[in-house]
């Protein structure tokens, strides 16, 4: 499913997140995790950060403004999709310094 064209960001997430839910199993973590990752090949729902890697940015000093982290990222879902998910790898395997 690709989010109605002309659909905000919030709108087009929103429009995933009720798909998604229809999944058995899936749950509010997975649907972050699922549109925090797609937001690279689905520019529709960028910039995305679920709470969990705002808190990730702002422990390794990056802004939590999302909307700032995305302009500084030349507004590219692409790098977007790759920070967070970036963002996800060291908050769960704990490579705080090693960033």
């Amino acid at each position: 499913m690709v989010p109605a064209s002309g659909s905000s960001p919030a709108a087009a997430r929103e429009e995933i997140s009720n798909a998604v839910k229809e999944v058995k199993g899936v749950g509010p973590l997975g649907i972050a995790l699922f549109i925090s990752t797609v937001q690279a090949v689905i520019p529709a729902l960028a910039p995305y950060l679920d709470d969990r890697n705002a808190s990730a940015a702002e422990r390794l000093g990056l802004t939590t403004d999302v909307e700032a982290l995305f302009k500084d990222l030349g507004e590219d879902a692409g790098r977007m999709g790759r920070v967070a998910s970036a963002l996800t790898h060291v908050r769960l395997e704990g490579l705080w310094d090693h960033v």
